[in-house]
């Protein structure tokens, strides 16, 4: 039989110490066991976002277990911490692979641990479903078991030029990491902003870099308009301390990223004035929620509070009902079987997850695409129940 593997992110998750490992329901593919292997950031600066999608996960297989497992199987979830290092993140797919191979693997929470071992799963026909969202990963070609559980950066960058636009700004310095979902993330907003009028600075910073006053300063050293800032994790708090200590008055902007890592809980009240982020609007108010969502919120509670945006933990409890419905409708936990399912999801599939409106893959983009209208430019303030408190 074929072995599954899926990809949280995006961008990303583990649980435990560096190379620690942490197990649920038991132990290894043994007969009547799903072992789903994590292998992520669970230190570091995307460690918060790691654990919040272990969390959604483990939600998620709870929810599965109780109604029958992964074709008849109890899921067990194994996390291991790769440090935010692709190297040892292959060294751990490669121990890992000759020890007790799992039926599934989460391949990190940024596109640089997944694109160190996606060419292995790739090679043993171990289908990665998961948040990366860089256009090295969803190369269809290249990586034909990998599909997405995260939003691609189109929508939000559309949101985030309109706002832009509507704004007067011309004029834009754009600081983002130098990694390929940064790439990527640039690119989706220059495709976005093409034909505006507007003019893009590209400065690039190392993910792992503590003082981004210089990078700031080099932004805007040409006076522009408008700023925006990428990044993930730790980093954003890193550059929005930039900011301040720069005393910078010239209106700040975030993609998609860094609304992703709770800004918020990164700086001071202070530091975040006059800064605007592209959030994903995938919740309503919780009178309005649907049963899905509902479900998901009943699930995760017993997984400990919420500090980051609610999909962080939503798409990954979604990865494992939807790979419960998955297998069910292809009739086996078999790769090809389960990628064929997957570029043609049946509607009461899509419909009865959390996070999404439409989750939909086609044979030449395997990202969730949702519309711009998913989206809004909001200040990133105060979170309660996963959700902004603060007024768009």
């Amino acid at each position: 039989m074929k072995r599954i593997t899926v990809g949280l992110s995006t961008l990303i998750l583990t649980l435990a110490v560096a190379c620690g490992s942490g197990e649920t329901g038991g132990g290894g593919s043994s007969e009547g066991t799903y072992r789903v292997l994590f292998i992520g950031p669970l230190s570091g600066p995307a460690a918060e976002i790691a654990k919040a999608q272990v969390a959604g996960m483990r939600a998620g297989a709870d929810v599965v277990n109780a109604s029958g497992g992964i074709d008849g199987r109890r899921v067990t979830i194994v996390t291991r911490d790769d440090q935010l290092d692709p190297t040892k993140a292959m060294s751990i797919l490669q121990a890992e692979l000759s020890s007790t191979p799992p039926d599934l693997v989460v391949p990190g929470v940024v596109s640089d641990e997944g694109l160190a071992v996606l060419p292995v799963l790739t090679q043993h026909k171990i289908l990665a479903l998961g948040g990366l969202v860089s256009d090295a990963v969803n190369d269809t070609k290249k990586y034909p078991y990998f599909f997405s559980n995260g939003q691609g950066f189109q929508a939000p960058a559309d949101a985030l030029t309109n706002a832009l636009k509507a704004a007067g700004h011309t004029k834009i310095a754009y600081v983002r990491p130098d990694t390929a979902s940064g790439a990527t993330a640039l690119r989706a907003f220059q495709q976005a902003a093409d034909g505006s009028g507007m003019t893009t600075k590209e400065v690039k910073y190392n993910p792992s870099a503590v003082d981004l006053t210089d990078i700031l300063q080099r932004a805007t050293a040409g006076h522009p308009n408008a700023l925006v800032l990428d990044g993930y994790g730790t980093s954003v708090g890193y550059l929005l301390q930039a900011r301040q200590k720069l005393r910078l008055t010239i209106p700040t902007y975030t993609d998609l990223s860094p609304c992703l890592s709770n800004p918020a809980s990164l700086v001071p009240a202070s530091a975040l004035q006059g800064v605007k982020s592209a959030c994903p609007k995938i919740f309503k108010k919780s009178g309005e929620e649907s049963a899905a969502m509902k479900r998901f919120r009943t699930a995760l509670e017993k997984q400990g509070p919420m500090k980051l945006p609610i999909n962080q933990y939503s798409a990954p409890y979604d990865t494992m009902l939807l790979l419960q419905a998955v297998a069910k409708q292809a009739g086996s936990t078999d790769t090809e079987a389960m990628s064929k399912v997957l570029l043609n999801l049946p509607p009461k599939i899509s419909s009865s997850l959390a996070t999404y409106s439409n989750w939909k893959y086609t044979s030449d983009n395997h990202q969730v695409q949702v519309p711009v209208t998913d989206y809004a430019v909001m200040r990133p303030t105060a979170m309660k129940g996963g959700q902004f408190v603060a007024a768009p």
